[in-house]
């Protein structure tokens, strides 16, 4: 018997509970903590002589028990730019270390740190920020070429709160036009010709000022011209000095399907001068391109009035009817936008809208991976930094590569279940009363050995 390793034993039980119960301190009070993950305790045996004869107690020993990729519950809110993993990976986010001199920005740590605490919002200064201070990172998305960036993180800060204005470079018009045109519609009866009432279609110059411009159908008739249209560009616009063509575009049309080419009945064939109209191939854009001219301005304005495509029935076309049925005419200008909200979807893309219709894309959220998410190094602030057990980061697209889609207007709830706390507590007292109970047992006969002496 060994009196002294009894007392040994009993020391190290005090300690591991006394572990044990600092762990579900921790998980009680994070309970409603964003992205907690809980502490579990594990036990091993503490032995100094062990084998088949003699077994000298040595007691216990406990480590931490990380649960890092155990999910918590996603909770839905109001608030957009909160954030949800559901599934596997962390989000990115800086630590700022200070603020530069010249323009009082943030200087951020050189390396990223990770974190499930999705509870961003837009700072002062437009960055992501959650309330334990780390700013999300993600991939800025190129607005020329549309590419995201996947070769730098960077803090999102939402600035683009403007939208410039964009001038019109193309109009989409779409209208079928009648094959037995019905002449009590002829706006100008002293001529032959059948000449429809224009159909008005905008435009916005490189300010944003839209601008409207008319065309005007005029049916060729007589034999041989069943296929014949031409169309002519007016405007009434105060700012609008010239417009080119000026002349009329003649625009025939296929009656019937041709075997030989493919084009199809009621599509377009040629278009060009009257009297000279080109035709093309079958399924190359069939266009009248524009060139508007505004006073006061001294470079044209190119616009490409696009009627769809040679030999294919669609946009404008030419059926059976006796007048013509305007469809639309959308154009790709802007005026002048502000901001209106944001958007992120499961792949994390983040797009500003604006009060002009306009959508910018500018930055991707990526989700970090890990090998083992149980070797990451708690921080302040609900966060986590690599270290080697843990491995390095790798970075993909929300949903992809194995990481779980990103939940906008989402929320994770700590994975800590109070009952279950509760009972481990109750078990750990009693643990650690266990204990006590041994050592003074063993001081008491401690004392009887030393009376024996006596």
């Amino acid at each position: 018997m060994s009196l002294s390793g009894a007392l040994t034993a009993a020391i190290t039980g005090l300690d591991a509970q006394s572990a044990a119960l600092g762990a579900i301190s921790d998980n009680v009070s994070n309970s409603q903590t964003v992205g907690y993950k809980r502490v579990e305790t594990s036990f091993s045996t503490l032995l100094t002589v062990s084998n088949a004869l003699v077994h000298e107690p040595g007691g216990v020993k406990s480590k931490p028990l990380y649960t890092n990729d155990i999910q918590g519950s996603i909770q839905s809110t109001s608030t957009v730019t909160n954030l949800a993993v559901s599934g596997d990976g962390y989000f990115a986010v800086g630590k700022v270390t200070g603020t530069s001199a010249v323009g009082k920005t943030p200087i951020f740590a050189p390396d990223p740190l990770y974190t499930r605490a999705g509870d961003f919002n837009i700072d002062n200064n437009g960055y992501l920020v959650n309330t334990a201070g780390y700013y999300l990172q993600g991939w800025a998305v190129n607005q020329n070429t549309g590419i995201v960036q996947k070769n730098a993180l960077t803090p999102i800060q939402v600035t683009q709160l403007k939208d410039n204005p964009q001038a019109t470079q193309n109009v989409t018009y779409s209208a079928s036009l009648p094959t037995t045109p019905n002449t009590a519609l002829d706006t100008n009866p002293a001529t032959p010709d059948i000449d429809f009432p224009p159909n008005s279609f905008q435009i916005y110059d490189a300010q944003g000022t839209a601008h409207t411009i008319n065309i005007n159908w005029t049916k060729i008739v007589g034999a041989g011209n069943e296929d014949r249209w031409t169309a002519t560009f007016t405007s009434t616009d105060p700012q609008i000095t010239g417009l080119t063509p000026a002349a009329a575009q003649e625009v025939d049309f296929n009656l019937a399907d041709d075997p030989v080419t493919g084009a199809k009945a009621g599509s377009i064939l040629s278009i060009g001068p009257v009297g000279a109209p080109v035709a093309g191939a079958v399924g190359s854009p069939a266009s009248v391109p524009l060139t508007v001219s505004y006073a006061g301005v001294a470079t044209p304005q190119p616009v490409t009035f696009g009627l769809g495509k040679f030999g294919i029935a669609q946009q404008t076309t030419m059926f059976t009817g006796t007048d013509i049925t305007f469809n639309s005419a959308p154009q790709d200008g802007l005026p002048p936008g502000s901001f209106r909200n944001l958007q992120i979807d499961a792949q994390g893309f983040m797009t500003i809208n604006y009060d002009n219709g306009n959508r910018k894309t500018v930055y991707q959220i990526p989700i970090a991976k890990f090998q083992n998410y149980n070797g990451l190094q708690s921080e302040n602030g609900n966060a986590y930094s690599t270290t080697p057990e843990s491995g390095t980061a790798l970075l993909s697209d929300a949903g992809g590569n194995g990481t779980g889609n990103l939940d906008a207007s989402s929320l994770e709830s700590s994975n800590v279940d109070i009952a279950a706390e509760f009972t481990k507590m109750i078990q750990t007292q009693q643990a650690y009363g266990a204990n006590s109970r041994v050592i003074t047992v063993t001081n008491e006969m401690f004392q009887d050995t030393d009376n024996i002496i006596r």
